[in-house]
């Protein structure tokens, strides 16, 4: 069990240089739970999280999706669309989760990119300091991407 993310992070950049892919940078993102990783071969986004949707079934918007796509019930899997445009922008094919239990799985950005929107029910709150000194809080709902954890596969 990794005690955090930095741990995680560390784990799969060891995995990626086993196999192969040699790290040349890191940068983090999304309050230090995201990492854009340059590799020998490109780029990759990961994510480090605590454990999947479980609820994903359940959910308003995933509904029309698994009537039409039945095998893909189960657990589910999401990122903030910004974050998807971000990796976009980088080039990224890969989307790559670790999670809290030591798992990594994998999912083409492609696929996520068709995935169901939908906008989060937790209320963010964001802080921004502008030039003046003065601080600018934000209340936003974010929008995601989710997906069926059946898209994933498990990188090892």
């Amino acid at each position: 069990m990794f005690l955090n993310r930095f741990a995680g992070f560390d784990y799969i950049k060891r995995l990626f240089d086993k196999n192969g892919l040699r790290v040349l940078s890191t940068s983090y993102y999304n309050k230090g739970r995201h990492m854009l990783v340059q590799t020998s071969e490109g780029y990759f986004y990961v994510l480090f999280k605590k454990q999947p949707i479980h609820s994903f079934n359940n959910l308003r918007e995933t509904q029309k999706f698994l009537k039409e796509h039945p095998d893909c019930s189960g657990w589910g899997e999401s990122i903030n669309i910004d974050c998807v445009d971000y990796a976009n922008s980088r080039k990224v094919r890969v989307l790559f989760y670790v999670y809290e239990d030591e798992k990594v799985y994998y999912v083409p950005l492609v696929k996520v990119r068709n995935s169901v929107i939908r906008e989060q029910n937790v209320v963010n709150n964001y802080k921004e300091l502008q030039e003046n000194g003065s601080i600018v809080i934000q209340d936003i709902r974010e929008r995601e991407y989710v997906f069926p954890m059946k898209w994933m596969e498990r990188y090892e």
